[in-house]
């Protein structure tokens, strides 16, 4: 081939455009690059070796990274501190007596996820979960705005000997962390297996 016959080869033919295309999409580059009549065998099986072993190893490392936890940082909860509203003035706020659309609630409720409290509960039922743990169901003290309950809390199994203290109908100054609420159903949290003794009914 002349110099002019290289020169006006189109780009696919070009030994750089075929170089380019391996680099920027390689599959494109591996169908010109054996199209080319002008590159020998040679090169041809070297070039699907390493751009064919490069695609692999990126591949391989996406599905590692995929497969990996989050880091820490993402895992870790919020921490927004402590509520300051009483159990009773938060169920009035996001439970079913709430004015408040579910989605105005939930929009507030990203203010509250998270946060810890410390409020006196009364005892309404205590069962085991799906997960092996144990959900109790609870009632603002002194007062409350639901007939059934007011809060749902949720223990690891290992909170077993905490949990079976708790009578139904005592008052305990429970602590939790407040999570993700259906709203329809109360408030919902994560339990802290802490509690004062319980106090008269």
């Amino acid at each position: 081939m002349s110099d002019q016959q290289a020169s006006e080869a189109p780009w696919y033919e070009s030994p750089l455009g075929i170089v380019l295309s391996l680099f920027c999409c390689w599959p494109l580059g591996l169908v010109l690059l054996w199209s080319n009549r002008s590159t020998s065998l040679g090169w041809k099986i070297a070039g699907t070796v390493v751009f064919g072993g490069l695609a692999l190893v990126t591949g391989i490392n996406q599905v590692i990274q995929s497969g990996k936890p989050a880091s820490p940082v993402a895992e870790a909860p919020r921490q927004l501190g402590e509520v300051t509203e009483s159990c009773y003035e938060l169920s009035r706020i996001f439970g079913a007596s709430s004015p408040l659309s579910n989605i105005d609630k939930a929009a507030a409720w990203k203010d509250y996820s998270g946060k810890r409290f410390e409020w006196d509960l009364r005892i309404t039922k205590v069962q085991p979960n799906s997960t092996g743990g144990f959900d109790v169901y609870a009632k603002c003290a002194p007062t409350s705005v639901s007939p059934n309950h007011d809060l749902q809390l949720s223990y690891q199994g290992d909170a077993q000997g905490f949990v079976h203290v708790l009578e139904k109908d005592k008052v305990y100054k429970l602590k939790g962390a407040l999570k993700p609420a259906s709203f329809f159903l109360g408030l919902e949290a994560e339990g802290i297996p802490e509690a004062s003794a319980p106090q008269n009914p």
